[in-house]
């Protein structure tokens, strides 16, 4: 699935610095829903809800990444601060105060919302990842019954939400929001686990580019977006049923590597470029997204060398507790693979 994950986040990046921002909606909460299949995955088959080996290794996959981008963005800024604020209004220095920078370095004070000063604009979805991994930890994973209720309560909340008519934001940026594709994807791990499904990939993904490709002609609100918008989460939710059995080899894992810092770096390649080709627009998407992956693959270069073989000695020894010592909960017969998050 490093291929599905790479389309999203370069979805993201387009979305951002072409200034068709909603299809980046639909990209972070397919990014969510895999996140909730492939966290469970790894919880139950690899950690066995071991607390420290699995936040040790979540804490080393994303925040050394995180913090090398948010240095690099914080000197771009000190370097160009005009153009930073005019390329990213939240980029504005005077805006920031003791508060904000410490927001920035901790990055979970972003769930408690009015942090508008971020120098990794999409940290604000990191922050709710976190979160949803301790839930995933603490309940949703642990039986698929309580996926199941946290699907129901995520449904719930969402039925609400547009049957009292409230905007879009409530129903994508919250906590309780995001449950919604987390607990999806933990249900998908629990069905898969039990039953091998075969559904046809290359239709399925063909339907989920094109509901992307719609999205971007259309404003996100009203009953349309509302259709999209959930549309997509099935989608995404079929191709992770389909894509689920099997191994497509080395690329695909190598765009899966990349995913993550695309979708860190784009802001802060869209802004060194911006002086040329402007603020927002479809030329500044496309002439960024080569610079994107060659800074991303940098950064990939630089984890390989430097974390991944602490990430890995951590995994291994937790898969070796676990087959000596496997926890109440029914065995996981799916072998972790390298090509899911570890």
């Amino acid at each position: 699935m490093g291929s599905l994950r790479f389309a999203l986040a370069v979805i993201v990046a387009v979305g951002h610095l072409a200034d068709t921002g909603q299809i980046g909606f639909l990209a972070v909460f397919g990014f969510y829903l895999l996140s909730g299949y492939l966290i469970t995955r790894a919880l139950n088959d690899v950690y066995h809800f071991r607390a420290l080996p699995f936040a040790a290794n979540r804490a080393l996959r994303l925040m050394p990444m995180y913090y090398a981008v948010l240095l690099l963005t914080l000197g771009a800024i000190l370097v160009w601060p005009n153009e930073a604020a005019s390329f990213k209004p939240e980029w504005d220095l005077n805006a920031a105060g003791h508060r904000e920078f410490w927001s920035n370095a901790l990055i979970v004070p972003y769930l408690t919302g009015g942090m508008q000063f971020r120098l990794v604009p999409p940290s604000w979805s990191l922050a709710v990842e976190l979160a949803q991994y301790a839930l995933l930890w603490l309940v949703i994973a642990r039986r698929q019954s309580f996926a199941l209720i946290a699907l129901l309560i995520a449904i719930a909340y969402h039925f609400r939400s547009l049957g009292v008519g409230e905007p879009f934001g409530p129903r994508y940026t919250p906590l309780l929001a995001a449950l919604l594709p987390f607990s999806v994807g933990a249900l998908l791990y629990f069905g898969l686990r039990e039953r091998r499904i075969s559904l046809p990939t290359w239709p399925i993904l063909a339907a989920w580019a094109s509901v992307v490709a719609i999205a971007v002609f259309v404003k996100p609100h009203g009953h349309l977006w509302d259709a999209i918008f959930y549309l997509n989460l099935i989608l995404i939710a079929l191709c992770v049923v389909a894509l689920a059995p099997h191994d497509f080899g080395r690329l695909d894992r190598s765009l899966g590597e990349l995913s993550y810092p695309v979708f860190l770096v784009h802001w802060l390649v869209g802004l060194g470029l911006s002086g040329w080709l402007g603020n927002r627009s479809l030329g500044l998407a496309v002439v960024s997204l080569p610079i994107i992956f060659c800074v991303s693959s940098l950064l990939v270069r630089g984890s390989n060398a430097l974390i991944e073989p602490l990430r890995d000695s951590i995994r291994l020894r937790a898969l070796r507790n676990g087959t000596t010592a496997p926890p109440p909960a029914a065995p996981a017969p799916l072998a972790a693979t390298a090509g899911q998050p570890r």
